[in-house]
């Protein structure tokens, strides 16, 4: 199976978690970020397995895709947040620790 790069412009800030629709402005977004990341990685789990599975109709499977792909973009930001916040602590040891990237394949 190849990896498909999700590019952070397909859903911009309007994406939602967990299947709630975005409100007015910017609070449902806000709400989505606000979401644990281990909750969302959770329904981005539920989600994969409730498109494996057969017993999904194609306007299901469609939303469902959706849905994944809003959560990834929203993980993916918070994960390079982390990263970043990582950085600047590790940055300001003074030498002390070193990163060292870390290789998922």
């Amino acid at each position: 199976m190849s990896q498909i790069p999700i590019d952070e412009g397909v859903y911009g800030e309007g994406a939602r978690a967990g299947g709630a629709k975005a409100g007015p402005g910017a609070q449902g977004a806000a709400d989505a970020e606000e979401t644990p990341v281990e909750e969302q990685l959770r329904r981005l789990e539920a989600i994969v397995q409730q498109l494996e599975s057969e017993a999904v109709s194609l306007d299901e499977s469609i939303a469902l895709f959706e849905e994944g792909v809003e959560l990834a973009v929203l993980v993916r930001r918070r994960l390079e947040a982390s990263e970043d916040r990582i950085k600047q602590i590790v940055e300001k040891s003074e030498g002390l620790f070193s990163l060292e990237d870390f290789d998922l394949e």
